[in-house]
């Protein structure tokens, strides 16, 4: 009996996760439902998670990487000048979040501007990955800018993603391939600039990005020689924190494409690898949650018939009763999860999971029925050869 007792909440949570795949395969393929689709697809508790952080902890700042804002910055010379006095301030790495495309006319700025970022030790430049190819993802053409490339110049990419675009930015890539080539992203070069350590240490092309708030340090570039403690010995990054076109959706809402590389920046340089957990274990999680909600549910459902009380058993074998105490159990299940995505640094996506236990009530009424169809039908056969028996046993003694 107890081992048909465990069997029955496996089987009810199996039902759950088929309900489930069902209705997400009606989801992707009927139209109907694509608006419903993207927003789960872009959907992600993490997002909620460091919302709650900055909210109730507040932003930690970062001593270590400086902005510099040339949003509104679109003369070549001014930049070359701008560029100049970052350098005499000593920064240790500078990082160019700015691609510099044609001449433009301005031969003169242009070439003060070359001047500038080669008297720079440590500089790195942006250059941009095009046309990837979806089923390797090896790209095969890039754009870069007019004096690339220059010897002992690094480039890095600055491509936040290439998929899903309109999505938000969760993710970093740190090395894709370009015509067979491994090319590496702008936060990489940078980090590993400062950190050598991270060539020999950093493995994952594809991590999170961590988004522990954070408040960088942002200089104007009309004020540079007036900060100057927050550029020397610091890595700057030259960009621009309030441009349209250079807006992208982070888990704070749109977000200057500049900080998201000093998120990037920062997650490398801590070693802060995000562990995301895979397909295969997330279902198999939430199929064993699944088992122990069913399990909590036919508990409370077998003491509660026990009670004298008439309101109290038939108030627990409601559904409603039941949706209530999985909502509760939801809410208890995400502040797990909650307190192990920031402690341990692993995300786990609760959706198959909470999806499951929604349905939960549902599995356990097919199953349900299929017993009792099957007791039926089994009842029903077993009449039959009783009456066929009695019939047999009449005809003989005639």
């Amino acid at each position: 009996m107890k081992k048909l007792y465990i069997i029955n909440h496996f089987v009810v949570a199996l039902l759950s996760l088929i309900i489930l795949w069902i209705c997400s395969l009606i989801a992707i393929n009927i139209s109907f439902f694509d608006p419903i689709k993207r927003a789960l697809k872009n959907f992600s508790l993490s997002d909620v998670y460091y919302q709650v952080m900055r909210e109730s902890e507040g932003e930690k700042e970062n001593n270590l990487i400086t902005i510099v804002d040339m949003t509104t910055l679109y003369d070549r010379g001014r930049m070359a000048q701008v560029i100049n006095e970052v350098n005499d301030c000593h920064p240790c790495v500078v990082g160019l979040d700015v691609m510099f495309e044609g001449l433009r006319g301005d031969t003169l700025g242009s070439e003060l501007l070359v001047e500038a970022i080669c008297q720079i030790e440590n500089p790195v430049v942006a250059f941009k990955l095009k046309e990837a190819n979806p089923e390797t993802g090896e790209f095969i053409s890039a754009r870069h800018s007019f004096f690339a490339p220059l010897d002992g110049l690094q480039e890095g990419y600055t491509n936040v993603q290439h998929i899903d675009l309109g999505g938000v930015i969760r993710h970093m890539s740190t090395s894709h391939l370009l015509n067979q080539d491994t090319v590496h992203s702008l936060s990489y070069h940078v980090a590993s600039t400062f950190d050598p350590s991270i060539l020999e240490s950093h493995t994952p092309q594809r991590q999170l990005i961590d988004y522990t708030p954070t408040k960088f340090s942002v200089v104007p570039y009309d004020s540079i020689l007036q900060h100057r403690d927050l550029i020397e010995n610091h890595i700057v990054l030259l960009g621009a924190t309030n441009d349209d076109a250079d807006m992208h959706y982070s888990p704070f809402g749109r977000t200057a494409g500049t900080c998201i590389q000093a998120y990037a920046i920062q997650t490398l340089l801590e070693h802060q690898d995000m562990k995301e957990l895979n397909m295969f274990w997330t279902i198999l999680i939430s199929f064993l949650v699944i088992v122990l909600i069913d399990v909590l549910q036919c508990e409370i459902a077998r003491r509660t018939k026990k009670s004298k009380s008439i309101v109290i058993r038939n108030m627990f074998e409601s559904s409603f009763i039941k949706n209530v105490i999985n909502f509760i159990c939801m809410a208890f299940l995400i502040w797990i999860n909650f307190l192990i995505f920031v402690k341990l640094n692993v995300l786990f996506n609760p959706t198959i999971m909470l999806m499951g236990i929604v349905l939960q009530v549902e599995g356990r009424l097919f199953y349900l029925t299929a017993v009792n169809t099957y007791r039926e039908v089994k009842a029903k056969k077993l009449k039959n050869s009783r009456t066929q028996k009695k019939d047999i046993s009449k005809l003989k003694k005639q």
